[in-house]
Parts: C-alpha cells; sequence; structure tokens
C-alpha cells in the first residue's frame, strides 16, 4: 500500500457493506463541515477509516461530536486507510503536518498486522538498532510474492497455490525481532513527530488478546499475536503518552464487529471509542490553550 493513498483517494465516492464511502479534497474521510477552532487529525488503518460504517459513524467523528458537546469547537481530519501500517502512516503524517494547520493527534495501531504492514511497504528498516528509511522502498521478495500472488486471478489455482506455500515457508517476517524493533521505532518516530501536539494513541487488541485478558489460555500459534500485542502496549507505557486499550473500552470486540462487517467495530463501538479519546483529549486540548502554554 503506497504511502500517499490518503491523497489517491480525494473526492472519491461509493459503498462499502452498504455504507456511504466519500472523501474531501485531502483525502479525508468526508466530515461534519461545521466550523471549527481546533483540528484533530486521525491516523490510523481500517478501524480508524471506518470500514463497515458511514461517512459520520466512525470514531472520528463520534470523538468531534463528543468535545463539541463539551464546548470545543473541533473538526476530524480522519487520514485512516485500510492497508496501512506505521510505516506508512509516519510518512503521511509529516505530511499533513507540514501542509495543514493541526492542534492535536489521535494514532490507531493494531499490533496484530501492523508489522506485516511495516515489512510489506519496505520504506524503512532497523540497522544498528536504528531507524532508517529507504529512499525507494525495499520490501523484501517473500512480502512481495504474496502480494502479487493475492491481487491475481491465479491465486486460487492449485499449482500456484503450491508453488507459493513452498517459497513463503518458514517463519513469517513479522513474527521476527527486527519486525518488533521496527514497529517501535516508528511508533516512537511517530510521538516524536507530533512534537508538542496533545496526542491520544489507541491500541486495537483482537479478540484471541480479550480472551487471554480474560483468563483463556492461548494456544502456540496465537503467542506471537500476542506478543506484539503486548509489545506495543509496553511501549505506551513507557513513553508515557496518553493511551487507550479498546479492548477496555468494548468488552466484547467479537460481538461489536458482528454488529459491523464482521472485523471492525460497529456504530455502537465506534461511539464509545470516540467517548473514550474526547474524554482524553478534552484536558489536554484546554491545556494546550491556557495562557503559557
Amino acid at each position: 500500500m503506497p504511502d500517499d493513498a490518503v491523497e489517491q483517494r480525494a473526492g472519491l465516492r461509493g459503498t462499502d457493506h452498504g455504507r456511504v464511502f466519500s472523501y474531501d479534497e485531502y483525502g479525508f474521510r468526508t466530515g461534519s463541515g461545521l466550523p471549527y477552532d481546533r483540528s484533530v487529525l486521525f491516523i490510523g488503518d481500517s478501524c480508524t477509516e471506518g470500514v463497515g460504517v458511514g461517512d459520520d459513524e466512525t470514531f472520528a467523528q463520534a470523538t468531534e461530536r463528543a468535545l463539541r458537546r463539551d464546548g470545543i469547537r473541533s473538526r476530524s481530519l480522519n487520514a485512516g486507510h485500510r492497508g496501512f501500517g506505521a510505516a506508512q502512516e509516519l510518512k503521511m503524517l509529516r505530511r499533513m503536518l507540514a501542509r495543514l494547520p493541526v492542534d492535536a493527534v489521535v494514532v490507531q495501531s493494531f499490533p496484530m498486522n501492523d508489522p506485516s504492514d511495516n515489512i510489506a511497504f519496505g520504506g524503512f528498516g532497523i540497522i544498528d538498532g536504528h531507524l532508517v528509511e529507504y529512499d525507494a522502498p525495499r520490501a523484501p521478495f517473500r512480502a512481495r510474492l504474496a502480494g502479487v500472488v493475492a491481487h491475481s486471478w491465479l491465486r486460487n489455482s492449485y499449482v500456484v497455490r503450491l508453488v507459493n506455500n513452498a517459497l513463503l515457508s518458514g517463519p513469517a517476517p513479522w513474527d521476527s525481532d527486527t519486525s518488533l524493533d521496527l514497529e517501535r521505532a516508528l511508533l516512537r518516530e511517530i510521538i516524536a513527530a507530533v512534537g508538542s501536539r496533545p496526542i491520544v494513541v489507541l491500541v486495537v487488541p483482537t479478540k484471541v488478546i480479550q480472551q487471554v485478558q480474560h483468563g483463556t489460555p492461548p494456544s502456540p500459534n496465537q503467542l506471537g499475536e500476542i506478543r506484539r500485542f503486548n509489545e506495543v502496549c509496553a511501549l505506551m507505557k513507557e513513553t508515557g503518552v496518553s493511551w487507550i486499550d479498546a479492548g477496555d473500552v468494548i468488552t466484547d470486540l467479537e460481538a461489536d464487529a458482528a454488529g459491523s462487517d464482521g472485523g471492525h467495530f460497529s456504530r455502537t463501538g465506534n461511539v464509545l471509542i470516540g467517548e473514550a479519546i474526547a474524554q482524553r483529549l478534552r484536558p489536554l486540548l484546554l491545556a494546550a490553550a491556557a495562557p503559557n502554554n
């Protein structure tokens, strides 16, 4: 997924899962259009974009409504894009901050597949423990092949599947220590790019994570998924930024997703997430607007 995919969708309109999707001249999912004093930029993947719900039902819009209810005239700039990981989000964030006045940033992380999105994008790497950015993306062969097969009309061919599985055998690159180092480094760089602006990070677990949190023993093949989630949560605690575990807000993610497309927040779930984000943003925005701040 190219990092300028948000800008590429500017002005587009369509439907998905029976819901209207439309984007403004910058590529943000269409907002309320109401007068505003503050701008809050939302970056993330399909959870932020709002797959499964209408333009006015995303948690970005729910956050805006909650802030307005409390007297903060904000607008939500929803730059969420399906298939984005922290790598694309960082590059896009830099452009948006340089182009537009932004008062606060909400970052959504999905540790389940963000590391694989970063690897497939290939724009960043870790060398001698440091984050490096490549002039030309360096996606590994395995990731490029998987992407070609997934988008090919031959993906259902028995022979193609055999060859693909043979070439892609072995541990996935996104389950490696390097991929976790890359995810942590990218999130740190995102936080640094936001600078002194208020920031809230939303970490989204899977139903497996939530089940384990509620006492269900994990299976061996679920340990990597759990580790990725725990690593991101540990980083949030280490950095000291304001962050939210979406599983603490929506007590049954699987049941909530059943009210949407089966894999994303429902309209009700988005409202709950938006209220939680607004609760964290409200004092940060007020403090940022106070004299001598």
